[in-house]
């Protein structure tokens, strides 16, 4: 009976150490997650806020796509603000995202999120969503376009102006306005940049909600994994 009380306490004994050591493990594994969830946050922060900030320049700069292309369409007469939609409907914005939360999670281990559907969400948008976002803006972007075909065919009717704003620098001036007015191709390039505008901000629309969703689900598991 004694021998057989000494072998119930040692086996008490490993049962109480494994039990410590796999709270231990649990902890350390809690603490892991939650760097990785608090990075995952912050850098999905930054991303929708130049998201939000390329939107609101992508904006703009379609409202003054929009007005150029129907002077030309419908010959208004000229007004001195064509200038500055002229320069905005040409403008473009170029989007960068890091990733070093989403590699950290990479070499970790995807398993070290406990949460499956945030995982998959985050793998999705990270994998899928922004490289797709990327490739659009850079292959397919309007810099290219206008680069390759708008400006050539703009810059045919413009001249500098001699006289320096302080603010903007030098200005352009349309050399001849009626010539302006009848380019029918860059017309074209116009609504065809429109169109391409469009579709870009479509996609930043929905990659911006994806990251808004994401950061909602982050924020509650944090709360859970943080509650004692």
């Amino acid at each position: 009976m004694y021998a057989l009380g000494e072998i119930i306490l040692v086996v008490i004994g490993i049962l109480i150490a494994l039990q410590i050591n796999n709270w231990n493990e649990d902890r350390k594994r809690r603490a892991i997650e939650i760097k990785i969830y608090e990075e995952i946050f912050h850098e999905l922060s930054e991303a929708l806020f130049d998201i939000r900030d390329d939107l609101e320049d992508h904006y703009r700069n379609q409202r003054s796509n929009e007005i150029v292309t129907l002077v030309m369409l419908q010959k208004k007469a000229y007004n001195d603000t064509l200038r500055l939609h002229l320069a905005l409907s040409t403008d473009d914005e170029r989007l960068t995202i890091t990733t070093s939360g989403f590699e950290s999670l990479k070499s970790i281990g995807f398993d070290i999120l406990t949460n499956d559907s945030i995982r998959r969400s985050i793998t999705n948008l990270y994998q899928a969503i922004l490289p797709s976002l990327k490739d659009r803006n850079m292959n397919f972007g309007l810099l290219w376009d206008i680069n390759e075909s708008t400006m050539p065919l703009l810059q045919q009717h413009l001249k500098v102006n001699p006289v320096i704003n302080r603010n903007r620098g030098y200005q352009y001036l349309i050399k001849d306005y009626e010539a302006f007015l009848k380019d029918d191709l860059l017309l074209v390039k116009f609504q065809d940049t429109f169109a391409k505008r469009r579709s870009i901000i479509r996609e930043y629309e929905y990659t911006a909600k994806v990251i808004e969703n994401i950061m909602k689900a982050i924020q509650k598991e944090l709360h859970i994994l943080k509650s004692p």
